[in-house]
């Protein structure tokens, strides 16, 4: 038996050891050489408590196809070996479960399978399924020789002798040399490289006989170019010059590498930051920022920077919800690894938004100078621009759209109640701003309204005025100036926000008296009037006596129809100021910058003439009312043409200077309508 063989068997039969059923082992195939002997490896096991029934009689038994036609009987020996349809000698031992059989001369291009019986003269009697395929060639296949410098090859043939004086077996060796061209061609290097630094390379193969030829390439996307011509290769790599492959060749053929990436290790580079949504950014929308670099090894740590100044966001995405203007900027990053680090370039971040904060700024500022050209401009924060700017105008309640530029110039005037406002509009919305007024300044005027009145004793005379700043009113009785005492009472009454009326009232007038001026002043200038009331001329009225008949008469009229009335109408009589006779004249004289020659005023006390002259009856009631400032409602006013006021002048028994000097006072301010507004004054 060949070494071989006994592995195999030995195999066999520690695993029917360890099977512990009816089992046969065998070789699936057996290959041998026409006319020659085949051995068979064979070996069994038996179920649990079958072994007692190994004996000397047992007898191994091979049946061939598929009919299992019995070939052989290991018990026929002798003169009865020929009854075997094969001859052959069973060498392994039964009892030790070894049924390893040698067939001898088999005929040429046999092929069948073979399956074996263990025949006992007890109960131990089996047909073991499994089979083994025996074949014969007329010739021995031929031997596989694998690439190598140096093969040794052996031939063993065992002969086994009729004589019976042990089988022979021969051997024969013999040793080849095998050529043949390159195989498993590759490259190696040392790595990983750093870019810019230089490498080297070298190309491996197997060949017989040994390589010859080297050629190097280098790989740039689909052009390759011829770098080296050795063994090694030593080159500066980048990331874009790391692919290389060589190329071996002997007299036999040659062989590529496969293309080997040196990796390539640089620091960050390309670096940028990605915007998403891209393009502008609604004020109260989500952004996202990304940093994105290309680096070997990957990168290890970002920073992110507005407007030059670290953010503490970390990692390579920036995620801002409900954005405002005051993330709009510039913004990059840091991307770094262990070699080194690269910033990006600056990335704007556009939040856009409606206008806000709309105002309206006045040049020149302050108060503007009566005819003045102002400029407004209109103010605002809008990204985008404000695209479209209003003007309007505010007056009486109404609007009026004036313009469309960001700056509107106009020429102002006085007295104007005007306001202004701007529209401000852009593509995501509008904004109006507030209501502006222009304060303006002009030099005082003495109004038309102003003048003076003469009433038997004293003349009162009326200074109305207006300007910005308010004027200041001064009196001036021939040319010297006049302050507010007992002699001469002078009142100040505003009129509007920009107007003044000034009262005063002389005493004790005389044919010879001057001339009296009113100067109005402020800090852009000055106007002043000049009243003449030395040259008016008095005239004299009813005696004061015909009018108290006529008053009693229509009393006892007034008594006979209603005596509840009388006695209301007595009762006030006796709470009236006593009757004086008066002489009134009237002639208005109003004088700019001049001398008036003009008569003053004269009111008469003639109820006709009063009637003539526009005033109706008012109850003293009123009339006192009048004398002490506090007229209010049923006032009468009188003339269409005149704005002063006119009211009954009451007569009474002369008395005191002191209580004439009061009617003619009452009588003076119901005439020229004190503290009310007058003819010319706006405000």
């Amino acid at each position: 038996m060949t070494g071989s063989g006994k592995v195999f068997l030995i195999c066999c039969l520690l695993q029917g050891s360890l099977c512990q059923h009816f089992a046969a082992l065998l070789p699936q195939t057996v290959e041998g050489l026409s006319g020659s002997c085949v051995m068979v490896p064979c070996a069994f096991s038996l179920l649990s408590g079958w072994d007692h029934n190994l004996d000397d009689s047992c007898k191994a038994i091979w049946k061939r196809g598929w009919s299992r036609t019995q070939v052989f009987d290991s018990s026929l020996a002798g003169e009865h070996a020929s009854l075997n349809v094969l001859q052959g000698n069973l060498t392994g031992n039964l009892r030790e479960k070894d049924c390893t059989t040698v067939f001898d001369d088999l005929p040429s291009d046999h092929y069948d399978r073979y399956y074996f019986r263990l025949q006992c003269d007890n109960d131990l009697k089996f047909n073991f399924p499994t089979n083994v395929l025996i074949a014969t060639q007329n010739s021995m296949p031929k031997p596989a020789i694998t690439p190598s410098r140096l093969e040794r090859f052996s031939c063993t043939a065992l002969y086994n002798r009729q004589a019976g004086n042990g089988d022979l077996l021969y051997e024969k060796s013999l040793t080849l040399r095998v050529l043949y061209p390159p195989n498993n061609t590759s490259v190696s290097y040392s790595g990983p490289v750093k870019e810019g630094s230089s490498v080297t390379l070298t190309c491996n193969a197997n060949a017989n006989p040994a390589v010859d030829s080297f050629a190097w390439y280098k790989v740039d996307g689909d052009q390759v170019t011829a770098v080296g011509s050795k063994n090694r290769l030593s080159t500066t790599v980048s990331e874009v010059d790391s692919k290389f492959y060589c190329q071996v060749g002997n007299g036999y053929g040659t062989q590529n590498s496969s293309t080997t990436q040196i990796d390539v290790q640089f620091p960050p580079k390309e670096t940028t930051v990605l915007v998403n949504p891209s393009g502008p950014i609604l004020e109260g929308s989500s952004v996202s920022l990304l940093c994105r670099s290309r680096a070997n090894p990957p990168v290890t740590n970002y920073t992110w920077y507005k407007d030059d100044e670290e953010d503490k966001e970390p990692g390579s995405s920036w995620v801002m919800n409900s954005v405002d203007p005051s993330h709009s900027g510039d913004y990059h990053c840091v991307a770094k690894n262990q070699l080194g680090a690269e910033m990006s370039a600056p990335t704007q971040l556009d939040v856009q938004y409606p206008p806000k904060n709309t105002s309206v700024s006045v040049d020149p500022s302050g108060p503007v100078l009566d005819g003045s050209a102002v400029t407004l401009t209109c103010a605002t924060i809008a990204n985008p621009a404000a695209v479209n700017i209003t003007w309007f105008r505010v007056a009486a309640r109404e609007k009026e759209a004036m313009g469309s530029e960001r700056d509107f110039t106009f020429n102002v005037t006085k007295l104007s109640e005007d306001q202004y406002y701007c529209e401000a509009l852009n593509v995501h919305g509008a904004e109006y701003s507030e209501l502006t007024s222009i304060d303006v300044t002009f030099a005082p005027e003495i109004l038309p309204s102003s003048r003076c009145v003469k009433i038997l004793s004293l003349i009162r005379c009326s200074c109305d005025s207006q300007g910005n700043p308010p004027p200041s009113l001064i009196w001036e009785l021939a040319g010297e100036a006049v302050n507010h005492s007992a002699a001469i009472p002078i009142k100040e009454v505003p009129l509007g926000s920009v107007g003044m009326r000034s009262l005063i009232t002389l005493y004790h007038l005389d044919e010879g008296m001057p001339s009296l001026a009113c100067l109005s002043i402020n800090s852009l200038g000055s106007h002043s009037f000049v009243f003449n009331v030395s040259s008016s001329e008095t005239q004299l009225g009813l005696h004061a006596l015909s009018l108290l008949i006529g008053s009693s008469v229509g009393a006892l009229g007034m008594l006979l129809v209603c005596a509840p009335l009388l006695l209301f109408f007595c009762r006030k009589r006796k709470r009236s100021l006593s009757p004086k006779k008066g002489l009134v004249d009237t002639s208005d004289v109003l004088v700019a910058n001049g001398t008036n020659s003009s008569k003053v005023d004269v009111i008469h006390d003639n109820k006709a003439t009063l009637e003539e002259e526009g005033i109706v009856a008012e109850d003293t009631a009123k009339l006192q009312a009048m004398s002490e400032g506090t007229l209010g409602e049923g006032e009468v006013r009188g003339l269409a043409s005149k704005t002063a006021e006119y009211a009954e002048i009451p007569l009474h028994s002369r008395g005191s200077n002191e209580g004439d000097a009061k009617e003619e006072e009452t009588v003076a301010d119901a005439y020229l309508g004190k503290g009310k507004d007058t003819d010319g004054l706006i405000g």
